[in-house]
């Protein structure tokens, strides 16, 4: 079998923001996605890039979510 290699890397950050409350009185929420992260930057520099986004949205960011995708392929 050929070695598995990862061809192309990146990441997506999500954020999570309060944007309301429903009728109920309950919290209502919205995403803003960031495309296109770097793949090697650290969760660490992912949170305070969020975070740092974050201060600059209307709403209260209430959580951070970091999906990391890659191309698979063989080394040829």
């Amino acid at each position: 079998m050929a070695e598995v290699v990862r061809m192309s890397e990146g990441s997506v950050l999500k954020l999570k923001v309060e944007n309301g409350v429903n009728a109920k009185g309950a919290i209502q929420y919205a995403v803003r996605t960031i495309a296109d992260v770097n793949s090697k930057l650290s969760d660490a520099d992912a949170l305070q890039l969020a975070t740092d986004i974050g201060k600059l949205q209307k709403y209260t960011v209430h959580s951070v979510h970091r999906s990391d995708t890659a191309q698979l392929g063989e080394k040829v």
